[in-house]
This record gives structure tokens, C-alpha cells and sequence, in this order.
């Protein structure tokens, strides 16, 4: 029994590595912006003194369906839309009948697709790139980090199944 723990374990272990990432975006920075996002990655951003989240739901070659939860810490609102090449999306929070926010398909950049995020009331602009700016983009658009947890979750599957395995053998042996 305390093996199937052990394996279950480390499954559970496994599936929390890869699960999606949570992108904190601050929608204030510029007035376009170009996200890169994967499937089930999650946006979150503050607008009208709300958050509100974005979740990646499919991505296809031309477009893109997504979760849009408004009001989370409040009354939520969830709209499903698809973003497609050439289109945009308009996001109306305070019903006032103009925009506060606009969404579209940005294409792709490596293995990730970009989200075109428009804010026509952006108060600021990032006129100086710092170091660490750079990092964390690069970080960001870089993706492969996951590859090296998904290696050393499989080794250490291997050696736990292997000590099992050692383990039955030794006891059967005696």
C-alpha cells in the first residue's frame, strides 16, 4: 500500500509542474502590448479597481478561444470568445458602451502564441527597458525551463520504481 502512495505521490508531484502559468499583467505599462501565452495560461490584470482574468482556453493556427472571468473578487462574469487573425474583441466593463479593453490575435513567436492587448485609457508609457525587464521577458518567452522538471520528475519516477521493484525482489529472494 505504501507504494501506490509513494507512486501516487509523485504523479500528483508531476501534474503540479506542469500545470498553466498565471501571467500578471500590468495593463497600465502601454497602450498595445503583445502577450505570449500557451494553452491554459492564465492572465490576471487590474482595470476599473477590479481584477479581472483571462484564461487561454484553445489555441489554433488563426486564432484563439478564451475564458474571460470579470469581477472575480466580485459578482463574476464569464464570456467565452474566440480572437481570430485580423479581429478584435471589445471588452466592455462598465457598460458604458465604449471599449475599456480590446483583445485580439497577435500570431505566433517560437512555441508561443501572442495575445494582442489594447488599452485605449493606459495612463503610462514604458519608455526604459531595465535589466530586469529583459530577464523576466526572456525568461517568459524562453518555455523550456519546464523541460528540465519534466526530466527530473521522470528520473525520479525511475529510481522510486526501481528501489520498488529492488525491494520485492530482495523479499522474495529471502
Amino acid at each position: 500500500m505504501k507504494r501506490y502512495l509513494i507512486l501516487v505521490f509523485v504523479i500528483l508531484l508531476a501534474s503540479s509542474v506542469l500545470a498553466n502559468t498565471k501571467i500578471k499583467l500590468d495593463i497600465n505599462l502601454e497602450k498595445q502590448m503583445l502577450v505570449p501565452v500557451l494553452e491554459n495560461d492564465m492572465i490576471e490584470f487590474y482595470l476599473n479597481n477590479s481584477r479581472h482574468i483571462i484564461n487561454i482556453e484553445k489555441v489554433m493556427p488563426e486564432s484563439m478561444d478564451l475564458d474571460v472571468f470579470l469581477f472575480v473578487d466580485e459578482k463574476q462574469k464569464i464570456s467565452y470568445i474566440t480572437v481570430a487573425n485580423g479581429k478584435s474583441m471589445k471588452i466592455d466593463i462598465d457598460k458604458s458602451g465604449e471599449g475599456e479593453l480590446y483583445l485580439g490575435y497577435g500570431g505566433h513567436y517560437g512555441n508561443k502564441t501572442l495575445l494582442f492587448v489594447y488599452n485605449p485609457n493606459a495612463e503610462g508609457k514604458l519608455t526604459e527597458i531595465t535589466g530586469g525587464v529583459i530577464k523576466e521577458n526572456f525568461v517568459a518567452l524562453e518555455g523550456n525551463n519546464k523541460w528540465y522538471y519534466v526530466g527530473a520528475i521522470l528520473v525520479l519516477i525511475l529510481a522510486l520504481i526501481s528501489i520498488l521493484v529492488y525491494i520485492n525482489t530482495r523479499k522474495n529472494w529471502a
